[in-house]
């Protein structure tokens, strides 16, 4: 290996200089080749010959409309006078030159779309499809030579997310593209393997949280957080509106068949053009967030909502689910140490609990990163011989969100027939409209269905906004509204509900808490327990619970007591 660690040695003296002027290679063209961008198909290569002297948007869509591409501006893009010149240049070309000289990138969003945006880390960061790899090694299988091999990748490619399996000879890594090629060449190169070999088919992820596979057929394209949706028609459309943000939400969602609701913070931009051909729904909406700096999240199967784009409204909306993998192999304590070391390093996974009693890893996230973590588990986890294992993953459970109580009340309704004592005159469907105080809409909403609404005094009066709904139940039409106005309510008794701000201090005074023993059958020793103990306290921050008798015993709100239920069921099973 000494040929190995002197070629370590020189690439980590001298690595090769980062591309100047921003981040990342500035050529589409050298890209389009490496999964997913590979699915970009314009009906015309090349070579065209065209004269841009206008503004650079305008020369953007017309390279677009050549190509037969919808093509979508970032928030930020900056219309410049750049006039171009195209003499016989194949099509990608002609984006390249007219990127150079914008000062802006071009990314693949599917086969007949591209996003332009400033070439910057920030937006790189924001809108490139994140790829997802995991590398066997066939010669550099010792933990000093893997160890100096993700050195090299971290020094030569500047590469965050990687990590390493001793126990697999293993190298995975989660990046654009273009970084993911250069790094799987490096590779072959230090391992003296064949580029390819013993490389399991990756996985990526793109800006709008859509999961990308390749097979025979091509790149093909899943919406795992939203296949609960049910859209009318399920059909492609063809969109072409210049009005504000908010208005061109809601057509989407008319011709989609679908409520939609707006966080309160979302500001309506004026003048947003929204031109695309032959796009699905779901797809039209994801290219509209991305012009608006915002997002999507599915409600129920005819219900949307969309927020500000930032961290703290996807904390708030972005719907969790917790999903068991009981490992098939029996792992090794150092092999579990690198799954979730793996696990954390690429995807900044938080809630994520072991239970060796049986034999399962269990993680709370999001569909995509709970689809992401299984390639890596399925990756990790294989069995002697290098044949790669079948997991036996239990179905996802819904487990709302990591701070909405409004989206977790309605995640527990789900698990079982239990119903609310709340018994109104009409349980629906209703149809609403509400643009007015919010008191006035719940009081309004109340009485179409007979009951009584009383406040919290801590209740703060504000306006609603754009709350329409049609062919909705009682409960759920009380859900959205609770959702757009920061409130969330309570059942007083069968004809009353409480309505109340949604912060975590007031719900701790007002939720009602229950007790309840979990008996286990099958985990029963004292380790197996106190596992059991560390999963429910990470994965529901549970304060209450205890173990006694070969049973938990925990106190808590009712929508987190039905969770761990249902969660205990599957780990003992």
């Amino acid at each position: 290996m000494k040929g190995l660690l002197l070629t370590l040695a020189l690439l980590v003296q001298n690595p090769a200089p980062p591309p100047q002027p921003a981040p990342g290679p500035l050529r589409l063209k050298d890209t389009i080749k490496d999964f997913p961008r590979s699915q970009l198909q314009p009906s015309v290569t090349g070579p065209v010959s065209i004269e841009l002297n206008q503004g650079s948007r305008i020369s953007y869509e017309t390279l677009a409309g050549l190509a037969g591409l919808n093509v979508v501006f970032d928030p930020d893009f900056r219309d410049t006078f750049a006039p171009l010149s195209l003499d016989k240049a194949e099509i990608i070309d002609a984006f390249d030159r007219l990127s150079m000289e914008t000062g802006n990138f071009v990314e693949v969003l599917n086969r007949k779309t591209i996003m332009v945006a400033p070439n910057n880390a920030t937006k790189r960061r924001d809108f490139e499809t994140q790829v997802l790899k995991t590398i066997y090694l066939t010669n550099a299988k010792a933990p000093r030579d893997m160890t100096g091999i993700v050195t090299a990748l971290r020094t030569v490619l500047n590469l965050r997310y990687i990590a390493q399996s001793t126990a697999r000879s293993a190298i995975i890594i989660r990046d654009s593209p273009d970084r993911i090629a250069a790094a799987e060449q490096i590779i072959a190169n230090l391992d003296r393997s064949t580029p390819g070999a013993s490389v399991p088919p990756p996985i990526a992820i793109d800006a709008s949280g859509n999961i990308l596979t390749s097979d025979a057929a091509g790149v093909q394209r899943s919406a795992p957080a939203r296949s609960e949706l049910q859209l009318k028609p399920d059909s492609a459309v063809t969109i072409n509106v210049n009005q504000d943000s908010q208005a061109s939400y809601e057509t989407l969602a008319g011709m989609a068949g679908l409520n939609i609701i707006f966080d309160r913070d979302l500001r309506s931009v004026s003048g947003i053009p929204v031109k695309l051909q032959n796009v699905d729904i779901r797809d039209a909406l994801d290219f509209l967030c991305l012009r608006t700096s915002a997002f999507w999240e599915v409600l129920d199967s005819k219900t949307i909502m969309v927020s500000p784009r930032n961290q703290t409204k996807h904390r708030d909306y972005d719907r969790t689910f917790i999903k068991t993998f009981h490992l098939s192999n029996g792992t090794t304590p150092l092999e579990l140490v690198e799954i979730i070391t793996a696990l954390r390093t690429l995807l900044n996974i938080r809630y994520i609990a072991q239970v060796p009693s049986a034999n399962a890893l269990v993680i709370r996230e999001t569909p995509s990163q709970l689809a992401l973590a299984e390639k890596i588990i399925a990756d990790l986890d294989k069995a002697m011989g290098n044949q790669p294992t079948v997991l036996t993953a239990a179905t996802p459970l819904d487990s709302g969100s990591e701070s909405s109580g409004v989206l977790r009340s309605r995640a527990a309704r789900k698990l079982g027939p239990a119903q609310s004592q709340l018994r109104p005159n009409v349980r629906g469907p209703l149809t609403v409209d509400a643009n007015g105080d919010i008191r006035q809409s719940y009081e309004r909403l109340a009485g179409m269905a007979g009951l009584h609404v009383i406040f919290d005094s801590r209740f703060k009066d504000g306006r609603v906004e754009h709350f329409k709904l049609k062919d909705v139940e009682v409960v759920d039409a009380l859900d959205f509204l609770s959702l757009q106005t920061a409130t969330f309510w309570e059942v007083v008794d069968a004809t009353t509900i409480l309505v109340a701000p949604d912060n975590q201090s007031v719900r701790r005074d007002l939720e009602p808490q229950i007790a309840r023993t979990i008996h286990l059958t099958r985990i029963q020793t004292p380790q197996g327990l106190q596992e059991v103990l560390i999963a429910l306290r990470t994965l529901f921050n549970a304060r209450e619970v205890d173990a006694s008798a070969n049973a938990i015993v925990m106190r808590d709100t009712a929508e987190n007591v039905a969770l761990a239920e249902t969660l205990i069921a599957d780990l003992d099973r």
